[in-house]
């Protein structure tokens, strides 16, 4: 190998290096699954809260718009917290179940 060779690959290990140094906050965004964006101080993907800008959301205005993960839905009312059934509570986003055993009386 000629010493023009070996300056080759320094060059493409120097252009490699500069391709991961480029990485920006929109590159990890792009990773993100949709409703999700990129928390650089965390390196995590959160969830966008599309309630809370009007732009983000297709809800009419008699409608209520609640954040799912990853997305939202809209509904006439805010019926969440109290539309689960017996055995059930609102937590987070959906009606999970209750152990009765374990709960406070």
């Amino acid at each position: 190998a000629s010493l023009d060779d070996k300056e080759g690959s320094t060059d493409e290990i120097e252009s490699t290096t500069r391709q991961i140094e480029l990485t920006t906050e929109e590159d990890k965004n792009s990773q993100c699954p949709s409703g999700f964006e990129y928390n650089g101080l965390m390196n995590v993907c959160d969830d966008i809260d599309e309630c809370e800008d009007d732009a983000m959301h297709e809800c009419y205005e008699d409608e209520v718009c609640f954040n799912t993960i990853g997305s939202y839905e809209c509904d006439l009312e805010d019926n969440s917290s109290d539309e689960c059934a017996p055995g059930y509570r609102f937590f987070l986003v959906t009606c999970i179940d209750i152990n009765e055993c374990f709960e406070d009386k």
